[in-house]
């Protein structure tokens, strides 16, 4: 007898999946979340990454079944390990590239160590939560609702529809409106456009955490890093103006260019047989 094939959802049907996995990622994230308040201060962000992350990778699992579609984002292949370095290699770049812009247009960055700087066991868990962290975002938003939204529209718009629900998250868990249109929501469109160019997570983990390492590296994570930054005095009125704007645009300019340049062709996502943007 012929093979019985589940038909695939609808486009609302689909949202209305998109809208119960995040209720869902919601939940786990708040109940792993208890966990940090049982461990060490310093491991706090590697228990929660690392609980949500094995919550969510079941959830997302259920949904892509449900959805009737066999390749998932979660597939591991010999290049996920190279992905995921490039991914650092370009967030320290990201990074590195919006600093030197602030030092050209708004003075030099003075360079200062600060008298007490990370020994390697608390560098060891910075980087470890950075990366637990980083894998609990992208399984969140550029896994199973990046590839539900490319497949009812395209990839452009479900690059900005997934930003715009990470930066939403992150207003819920109540950091600041300004810090997440400037910040979170440009580095959402930057994250979602790593994951449509490479066909993977490997990028955008490697991408969202060295970005949040490096800037924890020179101070500007609430916590005394490898160094400190400072401008001139008399600049700091025009910083606050500007350097937020320029945070902004840079990860959207390396977003165009990974686009325009990154090896591996978006297009694979519509045109390969089971890949993430095949037609329902």
């Amino acid at each position: 007898p012929a093979r019985l094939v589940a038909p695939r959802p609808g486009p609302r049907m689909r949202v209305a999946l998109v809208a119960l996995f995040l209720v869902g990622y919601f939940a786990i994230l708040f109940v792993a979340s208890i966990a940090k308040g049982l461990v060490p201060p310093a491991a706090a962000d590697l228990t929660w990454g690392t609980l949500a992350s094995l919550g969510i990778v079941p959830l997302t699992i259920a949904m892509l079944r449900y959805d009737a579609r066999r390749h998932t984002p979660l597939h591991i292949h010999r290049g996920t390990i190279g992905e995921l370095g490039v991914g650092v290699v370009l967030g320290v770049a990201v990074y590195l590239l919006t600093l030197a812009i602030i030092s050209v247009t708004l003075g030099p960055l003075r360079i200062t160590i600060p008298t007490t700087t990370p020994t390697l066991q608390a560098t060891t868990m910075v980087v470890l939560g950075f990366l637990a962290l980083s894998l609990m975002e992208e399984l969140g938003f550029r896994g199973y609702p990046l590839r539900a939204l490319i497949a009812m529209s395209d990839a452009r718009t479900a690059v900005i529809l997934t930003a715009i629900a990470f930066a939403a998250f992150h207003l819920l868990f109540g950091w600041p409106l300004e810090t997440v249109l400037v910040g979170v929501l440009p580095s959402g469109i930057l994250f979602g456009t790593a994951a449509i160019v490479s066909g993977g997570l490997g990028l955008p983990i490697g991408l969202h955490a060295a970005v949040n390492i490096t800037m924890w590296a020179v101070g500007e994570k609430g916590a005394p890093g490898f160094v400190a930054l400072t401008l001139d005095p008399i600049q700091t009125a025009t910083a606050a103006r500007f350097t937020p704007l320029i945070g902004a645009a840079v990860p959207l300019v390396v977003s165009a260019a990974l686009w325009r340049w990154y090896p591996r062709a978006k297009k694979s996502w519509g045109q390969s047989p089971g890949s993430w943007g095949q037609s329902s």
